[in-house]
């Protein structure tokens, strides 16, 4: 049994009248009074020359109900000798633990109570184990049955509350610390510490600290958009604001998913920049199940489908990201992975000798300007594709292929074409190749002709990506995401 401390204080024990003990012995008078019988509630005395006490037990009251550990609760047991002599009584208490099987007797003892008259009598009761503690005495249930003991709580001060970086990336998780200390002097006990940011609630975890300890705790927050935020923990302010940069949803018009070079689910998430939604599943054209991801009606899967792939400096976006798709965010997401690839700004050449349907000036025009805001220059290419990559003149950094629908497919890149690109790469260009759904046709093959060429160990899809629940613009086919891979990509 979970140990107790059980203090008697006056004259006075408990029994528990159910625990199978024999009925309590009333004990002997002086003179030639008859025995008396105990009968559970009852005991009667032997009384003093011809008389007899019958003692009974009137109430049991505990006050207070709940109690610190290391605190006690006064039990009072009124006594009345109803008999016409002096008397006593055996007290007999029983207590039992909420994981206890059966109550135990803790404490007896015998109490005098004289001839028609009350009396009672008081005793303490602590434990330094919390819990519920149910009390009786002599069949007679403690009014409130049952005791609880608590770890009590302590005043507690909070200092030191630090980011580890009070710059990060979206996606990621800022971390932050703080020094908790116990300001009793004199015990241990329990605390909730909160924190919040930008005033708002947003965790707490509960402390339990000796007397003067001092322990050090940790919160983590991922932001969900970028911004300045200010943390607190309880009325503690963070030594710095943190900073989130980065873009806070993307929309992707029609995309199709990403795969490994065998046309399976790509899994290496180094690999991967964006996902979509858990809730995004893949279809063809027909509205029927399609690839090796989600399907629709399926549950949402931890394995996100991919949308944007990663691997040395070639980049596959599952969607053009032209005028009209969700910019300024998709611009923006765009020159940060130039930036980040290139570690600088440079010139952007953009392909329109295959046939495309998208031209700079036509469908790129608000990339073009946002790029121009960050040092970048973008230059298309509109015929003589191989020699414009070969230019050393023209200083280009990066190459950017977009395709709309089947607009490459009639002509593809031809072997002139792919040498071209694949000296680019190796002498360090960055190629980044936008490809689309098959609704409606695409020209993923050909892009995936390039990526063949370069041995990458990611390809376009032959599919369309949709979420039909709240992670669209009211569209399925353009769903939206903010499942960024921080862990690898910042």
């Amino acid at each position: 049994m979970t140990k107790k401390l059980l203090t008697l204080v006056g004259a006075a024990a408990f029994v528990l009248g159910a625990c199978g003990e024999g009925p309590p012995s009333a004990s002997n008078g002086n003179g030639n009074g008859t025995n008396g019988n105990g009968n559970g509630t009852n005991g009667n005395g032997n009384g003093n020359g011809n008389g007899e006490a019958d003692i009974v037990i009137t109430g049991v009251d505990v006050d207070p109900a709940e109690i610190d550990v290391g605190a006690s609760a006064t039990v009072t047991v009124r006594l009345e000798n109803e008999g016409d002599a002096d008397g006593d009584i055996e007290l007999d208490l029983y207590v039992q633990g909420e994981d206890d099987d059966n109550a135990e007797i803790e404490e007896s003892q015998t109490v005098e109570v004289a001839a028609e008259s009350e009396d009672q009598a008081t005793f303490t009761f602590s434990s330094d184990e919390p819990g519920d503690y149910s009390l009786a005495v002599n069949g007679v249930d403690a009014d409130p049955d049952t005791v609880t003991v608590r770890v009590p709580e302590i005043e507690v001060a909070i200092s030191e509350v630090e980011l580890d970086e009070a710059e990060i990336g979206l996606g990621a998780t800022a971390v932050v610390t703080a020094d908790v200390e116990n300001t009793n002097a004199d015990h241990g006990g329990e605390a909730t510490v909160e924190f919040f940011v930008d005033t708002e609630f947003e965790d707490s975890q509960n402390v339990d600290l000796d007397a003067d300890e001092q322990i050090e705790i940790t919160f983590e927050f991922k932001p969900d958009a970028p911004g300045d935020y200010e943390l607190r923990v309880d009325n503690e302010d963070a030594d710095e604001d943190l900073t989130v940069s980065g873009v806070g949803v993307l929309e992707f018009f029609s995309p199709s998913s990403l795969v490994d070079d065998d046309g399976n689910a790509l899994e290496d998430d180094s690999l991967v920049a964006v996902w979509a939604e858990a809730t995004a599943y893949t279809q063809d054209n027909d509205g029927d199940d399609v690839g090796p991801y989600r399907a629709e009606g399926d549950s949402p899967q931890e394995e996100h489908i991919p949308l944007v792939a990663v691997q040395d400096n070639v980049v596959g976006v599952a969607a053009d990201f032209g005028d009209g798709t969700f910019e300024p965010a998709n611009h923006k997401f765009l020159v940060n992975v130039w930036e980040d690839l290139l570690d600088g700004t440079g010139t952007v050449l953009f392909d329109e000798s295959h046939g495309q349907d998208h031209s700079l000036e036509n469908n790129f025009t608000d990339l073009f300007e946002h790029a121009d805001s960050q040092g970048f220059g973008m230059v298309a290419i509109e015929d003589d594709f191989a020699a414009a990559l070969e230019d050393t003149d023209n200083g280009a950094d990066a190459l950017m292929i977009v395709t709309r629908r089947d607009d490459v497919a009639a002509d593809g890149f031809d072997d002139t074409a792919l040498d071209a690109i694949e000296a680019f790469v190796e002498e360090g260009g960055l190629l980044l190749l936008h490809g689309n759904s098959t609704f409606n046709e695409t020209s993923n093959e050909e892009l995936n002709e390039v990526l063949d060429r370069l041995e990458t160990d990611f390809q376009f899809g032959f599919d369309r990506v949709t979420d039909d629940d709240k992670n669209n613009d009211g569209n399925g086919f353009e769903p939206r995401t903010s499942s960024f891979n921080a862990g690898d990509f910042e």
